[in-house]
């Protein structure tokens, strides 16, 4: 039951679209975009950074490029800069609509204010802010660092795992509670139980299914940007062992 829960959770927050399995397109390197340039690092180290009107800089350096060059440059920047806030908020979309998800869902069960129906929602809303933390350093300025994305979903995962984890434990104490208690038959509480789980899933699977569209449109985003990178690197040679997308 416990598993099963986690798994609804993680169905839920598979949001950095990316790592989909049905996009199956990874990003390589960090990116920094704001109103007026396209970074792209790797452990703090400028690969490249493209500015208004396509100007290139590669390593730091200045790339001379022909007019078409720099109108595929700036396009493509464009389309990435424009990408980037959208995964950025479908995430923090994600993560509240899954604390709220759980917080009335385990309500239902524990009661108002129990802490043990507050606590998974509360991991979500510490995971948001730790997000945005570091995906929304400042205003106007939006990051997706991949290494740091690893580490927070690893963190999100273990700190969900256990408030998850003591709510399912308090849930078959109370199933065990309820079945030496005398009152009713045995099947009537395995029924009750049973029904409050559903409750549990249709709670999360009815908020998963509001982020979907979204989710599936990020997607398709990203495979034409795909597209239009392997005509950037083939047009210009500087880029092509920075490939963002793979």
């Amino acid at each position: 039951m416990r598993q099963w829960l986690l798994v609804a959770v993680a169905a839920l927050l598979a949001m950095p679209v990316w790592a989909a399995d049905e996009c199956n397109i990874n990003i390589q390197h960090d990116i920094t975009v704001t109103h007026q340039s396209l970074l792209v690092s790797q452990k703090n180290k400028e690969l490249y950074q493209i500015v208004q009107k396509g100007y290139l800089s590669v390593g730091g350096k200045d790339v001379e490029l022909s007019d078409e060059q720099r109108a595929l440059t700036e396009h493509y920047a464009g389309e990435v800069a424009a990408l980037v806030p959208q995964i950025i908020e479908l995430v923090n979309e994600a993560l509240t609509v899954a604390g709220k998800s759980l917080d009335v869902a385990l309500t239902g069960v524990f009661g108002e204010g129990s802490e043990l129906s507050s606590k998974p929602a509360k991991a979500m809303e510490e995971a948001r802010i730790a997000f945005n933390a570091t995906a929304k350093p400042e205003e106007g300025v939006y990051r997706l660092v991949s290494e740091d994305y690893e580490s927070f979903g690893e963190n999100l995962e273990a700190e969900l795992e256990g408030a998850v984890g003591d709510a399912m434990g308090a849930m078959m104490s109370q199933m065990g509670s309820a079945m030496t208690s005398g009152e009713g038959s045995f099947v009537e509480k395995m029924e009750a139980f049973g029904e409050r789980m559903e409750l549990v899933g249709e709670e999360i699977e009815a908020s998963a299914s509001v982020l979907e569209e979204t989710g599936d449109a990020l997607c398709q985003d990203m495979r034409e940007i795909r597209t239009l990178e392997r005509e950037l690197t083939t047009a210009v040679p500087e880029l092509k062992g920075y490939s963002l997308f793979e």
